[in-house]
């Protein structure tokens, strides 16, 4: 679920339009399959791909976009699910339709799988060393002396 993050800070200022709510969103969900945590709810930020997604994601968003809007004006329940979701279950899965994309990325190139952290270790050794080196700067002149 994408909630508004004015929808839990209410009294903080007016409202995002819908268009702006994956930046500034914030995603709860249930842990699920994750039987080690204890929280009941996660909440933690959008993934990137909301707002900026990979070529093979637009084209798999439109190709779902179409499929759906095939269906449209159907009422009631399929499968246990509201009308078109169900319509569009039977049709991927039955095999009749694909919204794979030609374009999607091998999971090699995943930006996530390239660097799985903002920092790398690397990046952490060589900021801790220029904050040493600022501090060494800035200390007076009986601190500069120190050794780190």
């Amino acid at each position: 679920m994408l909630v508004r993050s004015q929808t839990v800070f209410s009294g903080f200022g007016k409202p995002l339009p819908r268009d702006m709510i994956g930046a500034k969103g914030i995603q709860i969900y249930t842990p699920g399959g994750m039987t080690w945590s204890k929280k009941s709810l996660i909440f933690r930020n959008p993934p990137y791909t909301i707002e900026d997604p990979t070529l093979g994601q637009a084209d798999v968003r439109v190709n779902f976009g179409k499929l759906a809007k095939s269906f449209e004006g159907c009422s009631g329940k399929v499968d246990g699910l509201p009308c078109v979701a169900g319509l569009i279950r039977r049709e991927v899965l039955s095999g009749k339709k694909s919204l794979k994309s030609p374009y999607a990325l091998p999971e090699s190139e995943w930006r996530s799988k390239q660097k799985p952290s903002f920092h790398t270790l690397a990046d952490l050794e060589k900021l801790i060393e220029k904050k040493k080196r600022e501090l060494s700067e800035k200390a007076p002149s009986g601190l500069a002396a120190m050794r780190f």
